[in-house]
């Protein structure tokens, strides 16, 4: 719980969370602070319930939102994480980051990253979504948020075996796109890696609970991540002329070879990898133009 130097140099959460602060902006915190073994606030990073509350703690104090909430089982974004995404995507504009026109693919009922991106850089934001409930909600959250509604649209993805077609329209000009895609291939290797995760977090008994829960489209697509992007890829040589830049998170290592690859047989004309770090996990983001 103390400083959290890794992440972005412009990431408002570096510093130790403010559990007096977060309580004030979310009293439904309280009940799940906890003293760890040397008497520092914390909260069980093990318990869903208590996941979402520090994060929507932390989306009322930092980022001048009044309504934020979801529905069970929806995933709740580890918010400094999402905002270092954001950030480090905004340096491949140098220092002409503000303002900028963006278009997150599934960005989920959580909405997360058009919070960061409109509280810290005005971007403009476009936001797919192809689950129904999951666009409801996030339009609920737009809604509610006067800052929101001024800067987000939601586009709901009615095309079941598409990323970009059918939400980037003729006259879009975006300068950045940018994608949190589902990692496992299989339900069962979800819950696998779930098991392994709460082992790690010391549970004293087995459980196959998330501690940041997710519904199956958020965390599953047939082939995993490398599947995903690389559809996405393909899918992006048809608007090289309308987005400079299309980035996605990368969990796994392993996947970026194959990923260069086919930006190579895309004829992309530059490609960057952008290494990221919060605490035990590395990610990185691939970003790639035409």
């Amino acid at each position: 719980m103390g400083s959290k130097e890794q992440l972005h140099k412009r990431n408002r959460h570096r510093s130790p969370y403010d559990f007096v602060q977060l309580v004030n902006h979310n009293p439904d915190l309280k009940q799940y602070i906890i003293n760890t073994d040397y008497n520092h606030k914390s909260i069980d990073f093990t318990n869903p319930a208590a996941v979402l509350q520090l994060n929507r703690a932390l989306i009322f104090s930092h980022y001048d939102i009044y309504f934020w909430d979801l529905p069970e089982s929806f995933l709740c974004p580890a918010v400094p994480g999402r905002a270092d995404y954001i950030h480090y995507a905004a340096d491949l504009f140098e220092s002409h980051y503000n303002d900028l026109h963006c278009l997150d693919i599934g960005t989920g009922a959580n909405c997360i990253y058009p919070i960061i991106a409109v509280k810290d850089y005005q971007w403009n934001m476009i936001c797919s979504e192809i689950d129904p409930e999951a666009f409801k909600v996030a339009e609920a959250i737009i809604g509610f948020n006067q800052m929101l509604k001024k800067k987000v649209k939601l586009r709901l993805q009615k095309q079941k075996d598409a990323i970009l077609h059918g939400i980037i329209m003729d006259h879009d000009r975006l300068d950045l796109v940018i994608c949190n895609p589902p990692f496992y291939k299989s339900e069962a290797q979800a819950l696998k890696k779930t098991e392994r995760k709460n082992t790690n977090l010391n549970l004293k008994k087995e459980t196959t609970t998330r501690n940041f829960s997710g519904r199956s489209h958020e965390l599953v697509y047939p082939g995993g991540e490398l599947d995903f992007i690389i559809k996405m890829i393909i899918e992006s040589n048809d608007y090289r002329d309308q987005v400079t830049w299309f980035t996605s998170l990368v969990s796994d290592k392993n996947n970026i070879v194959p990923l260069q690859k086919s930006l190579r047989l895309n004829h992309v004309s530059d490609i960057k990898i952008i290494p990221m770090s919060q605490g035990h996990k590395a990610s990185r983001i691939l970003a790639w133009k035409y």
